[in-house]
């Protein structure tokens, strides 16, 4: 059974809302891994993520960031950033994908955030699955993913 906030949240995605951020706040610290399905360590994967070098443009509710990708899968991707949005919030996602100069832009949703980096630990950033990605962007990004990994 799913629950009725995750369900809240899926449909304030889709419409481009945004979540209630207060609903989304952590009681850790700001060193706190926080995740929700979907998280780096789900070995569920479907697809493989591979490297990816370049930024690219991240726009939510109140906020637009000009980001390093750090990976990228047909599912979603992670880019580094000190200042990541809320678990749970929707973000346009538009990108240049390297060697190949194809433009793609998808709808994300984050869902998980690292948000301080350690001596010697991962970059902090956030982690969008891919909530809305119109197929000529989906052939795009399996394209670009397949000459990668072949």
């Amino acid at each position: 059974m799913v629950p009725e906030r995750a369900i809240f949240d899926l449909f304030q995605c889709f419409e481009g809302l945004g979540g209630d951020e207060e609903s989304h706040q952590g009681a850790g610290s700001e060193h706190e891994l926080r995740m929700m399905p979907g998280d780096p360590q789900d070995e569920r994967r479907l697809h493989a993520r591979v490297p990816i070098h370049g930024r690219c443009w991240c726009e939510s509710k109140n906020v637009t960031l000009y980001v390093q990708m750090s990976n990228i899968s047909e599912e979603g991707l992670f880019i580094k950033t000190a200042t990541p949005l809320e678990i749970g919030s929707c973000a346009t996602i538009r990108l240049v994908l390297p060697e190949t100069n194809a433009e793609v832009e998808a709808r994300g949703e984050v869902v998980w955030t690292r948000r301080h980096r350690e001596e010697g630990s991962l970059p902090p950033g956030m982690g969008l699955h891919f909530v809305e990605l119109r197929q000529e962007f989906r052939d795009k990004l399996k394209n670009y993913l397949d000459t990668i990994m072949d």
